[in-house]
């Protein structure tokens, strides 16, 4: 007979590898942005790499429930200096990309 922890474990793992493929999937609309506007701003991501700096419950611009996360990373104009920048995903979407003030070559 089955008793009701044999039934909670796969129901568990499901759970967090759901949580994991959907994390994953925002983490790489996240960097694809971050690279276009690193791009187009013609400076450089540094490490190739976001940092997951939070995550909360939050609202589209249409005013649906989403998760809101905050993702930061660093990229450098001259080679020399760091600087840091951030980007806000509402779902799926962007909802904010700021990049602090840097030098332009």
């Amino acid at each position: 007979m089955l008793t009701l922890d044999v039934l909670l474990i796969p129901f568990f793992l499901a759970l967090v590898w759901m949580f994991w493929a959907v994390q994953q999937r925002a983490r790489n609309i996240a960097l694809m942005q971050v690279r276009k506007e690193c791009g187009a701003e013609q400076v450089q991501l540094l490490d190739d790499t976001l940092v997951l700096e939070g995550i909360r419950p939050g609202r589209t611009s249409m005013g649906k429930f989403c998760i809101e996360r905050r993702y930061g990373f660093e990229f450098s104009s001259t080679g020399e200096y760091r600087y840091r920048g951030t980007i806000i995903l509402a779902g799926r979407r962007v909802k904010q990309l700021s990049m602090a003030p840097h030098r332009i070559n």
